[in-house]
């Protein structure tokens, strides 16, 4: 028997159990713009980029992550009259709590403060974190998750919200919900999708691969000799920001999980 996952949980928005690392929860996110929801079906996304924000002191305080909750209801809050909520599966690992400077959310229309910078915001998180774990008038099952502050957020707030810090193909996409009606990404895909190709050549969870980083990057340019790479490495090395000169270069062909793997192998190869 396998007891690592014997032991692992998998929650729901009843659960009453403690919040564990290597647990996985089922999450929903509700997209304002069916088109991202598209994007999604056939192309993936990554929390580990810039999130696109309906609120712009979210995009402030909460830059990256995709909101997701544990509650389909609370996603088609978040909605408009074209959305589409998104049902997956979750690990822990690939969850954060949200933190905002007053402690919880702010509501549009209303003066919200917002953090400064990253370490302003890292600083509060870490704040917020501390406070939950020494809380005792906290629910138990909450007391004894490894993470109370995101378990709260998660199994005890309005909202029951979390951020969605991973990285997430397709593939692992249970069904989406258009105008309330539940259907599988396969019917999804082929009632909206539009057909065009992402501009990607991996996966987000991919794990990256010269060779097929090198043959797909060749479909896209012929004429691109391998020589030319070396041009591009020796560019980066005399940037003043060499990972900014990378993600100039190979950003628009690569997720975030494939930037440093495909940085050293062409720091190695030439």
């Amino acid at each position: 028997m396998n007891f690592k996952l014997w032991l692992e949980t998998h929650h729901q928005l009843d659960s009453t159990e403690p919040l564990k690392k290597g647990d996985t929860l089922t999450v929903y996110h509700g997209f304002n713009d069916i088109n991202d929801a598209i994007n999604l079906a056939t192309q993936g996304l990554s929390g580990k980029v810039r999130a696109k924000r309906r609120y712009s002191y979210e995009a402030a305080t909460n830059p990256k992550g995709l909101f997701v909750t544990l509650d389909v209801k609370t996603a088609e809050k978040f909605i408009g009259s074209d959305g589409v909520v998104v049902e997956f599966v979750a690990k822990y690992e690939e969850l954060e709590p949200p933190v905002w400077p007053s402690g919880s959310y702010g509501i549009q229309g209303q003066y919200v403060q917002v953090f400064k910078g990253n370490i302003e915001r890292i600083k509060a998180k870490k704040k917020f974190e501390m406070e939950f774990k020494q809380n005792k008038d906290l629910p138990s099952f909450v007391r004894e998750s490894d993470n109370p502050y995101m378990a709260y957020l998660l199994f005890v707030s309005t909202e029951n919200q979390a951020l969605f810090v991973g990285d997430l193909n397709p593939s692992r996409i249970k069904a989406f919900y258009v105008k309330g009606k539940k259907i599988t990404p396969d019917e999804f895909a082929n009632e909206y999708g539009s057909g065009e190709k992402s501009d990607k050549l991996f996966m987000p969870e991919d794990k990256f691969d010269p060779d097929v980083f090198w043959e797909r990057l060749l479909k896209r340019h012929p004429y691109l000799k391998f020589e030319n790479l070396k041009n591009i490495k020796d560019t980066i090395k005399k940037s003043r920001n060499p990972k900014v000169e990378f993600l100039n270069a190979f950003g628009y062909y690569l997720w975030p999980k494939q930037y440093l793997p495909a940085m050293l192998w062409l720091d190695k190869m030439f």
